[in-house]
């Protein structure tokens, strides 16, 4: 029961707190000097709007960014984000005693790191990752007593790391990363007892791992990837048992990994040691039981995979791809039900998959290209709960049936390629309708191309090519709007091309040659969006006269029509309409016509192969302008094909021989023209070409002489002029063409000695100068004088008169030595003495 004292009590209180309540409430004031040099601060940035309610009439404790303690004094700024530009050179530091917290990150702040920031005494916390600046750091920052956190991530800072940081006893979180420092890491940070966060990655740090640094015991975050560390791990690395991420990566660490200890206690969850020099065996990695991702790639282990890494229940990401592991996979990794991603490629491992591969119902990433693996892929149970969204199985020796992939309906990616499957593909991939890039490529696979693949809508990547496919291409195929690469060469395909073909407008890459396709290339609608970068037609049967279609291409960048019953004259909208072209292939077909002048106006031309057709008239003194053929291509100057996602290839005739170039096309330049009706002169032009490495004009109807310049095709490695009507001599400029090992000048009319230096004399072959019944000199017969020019003739005389000079020479002082030797008396004791001295060695030598 409460009593009237109570009543009285609660009264008064109600009363205290509603007069408390009206009175007004008031701002902490700022101190005005601190007010007076932020206001300074903000007035020497580059736009000083950006903090716009930084004024007088606001008090400062309001300010955006800005916090305050009871006392009035500035305790923090947090001004991440905002886009300040400027410098930091005008910030009063002094100013500013209470100040604990400084947090500039994200901003477009440049200059140097002033000094003058270490005057902030009460600092604990220093924030200035990602801005722009660009000085050293600042050895002062190692007087700051208070800091615990010091990040200058993100910037453009360079030097050595100063060692006064290791003045910063309390500090636990140091981020220099992504900077440009150099020198050696700091051994007198093992000192700094309470540091528990290390960040040097992405700078240029070298040396190797201070020893002292194991004696961080509340270390648990290092990461120093990305820099130009080398040597060994010490020993002692393990004694870290508060590490909890560990990363290396990208380094030049070597050696093997330290052994882990009977009793160690590991608490790491990352580990990262990937792209090293690190040899030996995989570490067992006994008692890292939390340990969620390893990543040990791109270095030189051997040995098998261990089995003990099935006991890291934990592990979630497991990447040992690019090493020279061997074995089997051992079973016990079926254990790890938490694993997601995979990647054991590029090593040599070996044996079948194990049965209890699709116990892994989490892996979503898996790849096990470039091994040796043997066998069938095991089929999936009933009730398999698949999670797979990658699965790279390329460039192995599997084979059976198509694997059975039934409840994989999470795949965007597929890459079965280079193995020995032999069945038909299954109609339930059609089921997968989240596959991105689906590749069989150099299989066994036969019958046709199941229309199920159509439902496939989000397919961007298909490559079928290397199989034994038969039948037409089904005409739904051109509802794959998102396919951008299209793969489907050497099969048995039939058929004509389906007339909704150019409806695929994102296709930028494809190729259908050597097939037993038939028919003309379909016409597209007006208005028809051509993306074709890449387009392989060749080996087939096509016919008709050259596409009409490829005019709305304005980005084609090679063609290949070659091997086909094309005919007709070459239209000369291809110059205007197909400036981007570089590779132009139309050999073996049935074109006709004037030899196409237009050609020269291809600026970016640098492979043209016209060869087998029935070109006439003169090779267009305007080839001489083809811009790209005139510079030496070289890997200094390589760069991939503009806007190409994909290696290109194309068939050239090198070296007499067909041989196809993949990759890095823009290091191969040439012209074949070979096998047509062309006549008159080889134009003098053709020899500003000095980018080109072939050049073939061979079995036409030439004529006149081999250019005097030829010698100026420095990148020349394979000339063939024979089978036409070319007379005079083969030019002495030839002899300093230093990269030809290819040439074949028979069947003309050439007269003359040939010409002689250190490249002429490696070919060897008397045959590239047969038929050519004037010529003489190695390594045909010797030149008869008739035969020689003046010049010539008058060489091979000064030849012969210095070898004759050169015997008499030799002759004449033999007998004035040997007069001197029996006229001279000291000659003939010391030349008699130093005889019998060679005797008497000679039997001593015996008589043993």
């Amino acid at each position: 029961m409460v009593g009237p004292a109570t009543h009285a009590h609660l009264a008064g209180t109600a009363a205290l707190l509603l007069l408390v309540a009206t009175i007004p409430a008031t701002t902490v004031a700022v101190v005005p000097s601190e007010v007076d040099a932020l206001l300074a601060w903000r007035a020497s940035l580059d736009d000083p709007a950006t903090l716009s309610n930084w004024t007088s009439a606001a008090p400062a404790c309001d300010w955006v960014g800005v916090s305050c303690d009871a006392a009035g004094h500035v305790r923090a700024l947090r001004l991440e984000g905002l886009g300040l530009s400027g410098g930091l050179g005008s910030l009063d530091t002094i100013a500013l005693p209470a100040l604990a917290i400084l947090n500039l990150a994200g901003n477009n702040l440049n200059g140097e790191i002033p000094a003058s920031i270490s005057l902030l005494r009460s600092i604990n916390e220093l924030n200035l990752s990602s801005n722009c600046f660009n000085s050293s750091i600042p050895p002062q920052l190692g007087d700051m007593p208070g800091l615990q956190s010091l990040s200058l991530r993100n910037n453009s800072l360079f030097g050595d790391i100063p060692r006064q940081l290791c003045r910063l006893l309390p500090v636990r979180e140091l981020d220099l990363s992504n900077n440009q420092l150099t020198g050696n890491l700091p051994d007198c940070w093992c000192k700094l007892k309470a540091l528990q966060y290390i960040n040097l990655s992405k700078n240029r740090l070298i040396g190797n791992l201070p020893n002292c640094w194991c004696k961080l015991q509340a270390l648990r975050y290092i990461n120093l990837s990305k820099n130009w560390l080398a040597g060994n791990l010490p020993d002692c690395w393990w004694n870290l048992q508060a590490l909890h991420s560990m990363n290396l990566a990208n380094n030049s660490f070597s050696g093997e990994i330290p052994v882990t200890k009977a009793n160690h206690n590991c608490s790491l969850t990352l580990l990262k040691l990937n792209k090293n020099a690190f040899v030996g065996t995989i570490p067992h990695l006994e008692g890292c039981d939390s340990l969620a991702t390893l990543d040990l790639s791109h270095n030189r282990f051997n040995g098998s995979i261990p089995p003990q890494l099935g006991d890291i229940r934990s592990l979630i990401n497991l990447q040992l791809y690019n090493n020279n592991l061997t074995g089997a996979i051992p079973h016990q990794l079926c254990g790890l039900l938490s694993m997601r991603i995979l990647y054991l490629s590029n090593n040599r491992l070996t044996g079948n998959l194990p049965d209890c591969w699709w116990n892994l119902q989490a892996l979503q990433l898996m790849d096990l290209s470039r091994n040796s693996f043997t066998g069938e892929i095991p089929a999936t149970k009933a009730s398999h709960n698949c999670s797979l969204i990658s699965l790279n199985l390329a460039k192995n020796s599997f084979t059976g049936t198509f694997p059975d992939l039934e409840g994989c309906n999470s795949l965007a990616i597929l890459d079965l390629g280079n193995n020995k499957f032999h069945s038909s593909i299954p109609l339930q991939l059609g089921n997968m309708q989240n596959l991105v890039s689906l590749q069989l490529y150099k299989n066994k696979l036969i019958g046709d191309i199941p229309h199920q693949l159509c439902e496939l809508l989000s397919v961007e990547i298909l490559d079928l090519s290397n199989n034994r496919l038969t039948g037409d291409l089904p005409a739904c195929w051109c509802n794959l709007q998102a396919l951008w690469y299209m793969k489907l060469s050497k099969n048995l395909l039939t058929g004509k091309l389906p007339g909704c073909w150019w409806n695929l407008e994102a296709l930028e890459f494809m190729d259908l040659s050597d097939n037993s396709f038939l028919g003309e290339i379909p016409l597209a609608k007006a208005g028809h969006n051509c993306s074709l970068e890449s387009l392989y037609l060749s080996g087939n049967g096509f016919v008709g006269v050259f596409p009409q279609v490829l005019r709305a291409c304005n980005s084609l960048a090679t063609l290949d029509i070659g091997n086909n019953r094309f005919f007709g004259a070459l239209p000369p909208w291809i110059v205007i309409w197909v400036q981007s072209m570089r590779i132009l292939r139309l050999r073996s077909n049935n074109f006709t016509g004037e030899f196409p002048f237009e050609l020269s106006q291809l600026s970016q031309l640098q492979l043209l192969d016209m060869a087998n057709n029935s070109f006439i008239g003169a090779i267009p003194v305007a080839f001489g302008n083809l811009t790209s053929m005139r510079r030496p291509h070289n890997m200094s100057t390589l760069r991939p094909l503009d806007g190409l996602k994909y290696w290109d290839k194309i068939k050239i005739n090198w070296k007499g021989q067909e041989r196809t170039f993949n990759g890095k096309l823009e290091l191969i330049s040439g012209i074949d023209v070979s096998d047509n009706l062309l006549s008159r002169c080889i134009p003098e032009e053709l020899t500003k070409l000095q980018g080109i490495q072939f050049l073939n004009l061979s079995r036409n109807h030439l004529s006149c002489n081999i250019p005097e310049d030829i010698g100026s095709l420095t990148c020349l490695e394979s000339l063939d002029v024979s089978s036409n009507g070319l007379t005079g001599a083969i030019p002495p400029s030839m002899s300093s063409l230093s990269w030809l090992n290819s040439l074949n000048v028979s069947n003309n009319l050439l007269s003359s000695k040939i010409p002689t230096g250190s490249q002429m004399q490696t070919l060897t072959d008397p045959s590239i100068y047969s038929n050519n019944s004037g010529l003489c000199g190695f390594p045909l017969d010797m030149c008869a004088n008739t035969l020689l020019s003046p010049n010539e003739r008058n060489g091979e005389d000064e030849d012969q008169w210095l070898c004759y000079w050169v015997i008499a020479g030799i002759v004449f002082g033999f007998w004035l030595w040997f007069g001197m030797l029996f006229r001279v008396k000291a000659w003939r004791c010391a030349f008699l003495f130093f005889v019998d001295g060679v005797q008497c060695k000679i039997m001593k030598k015996v008589s043993r």
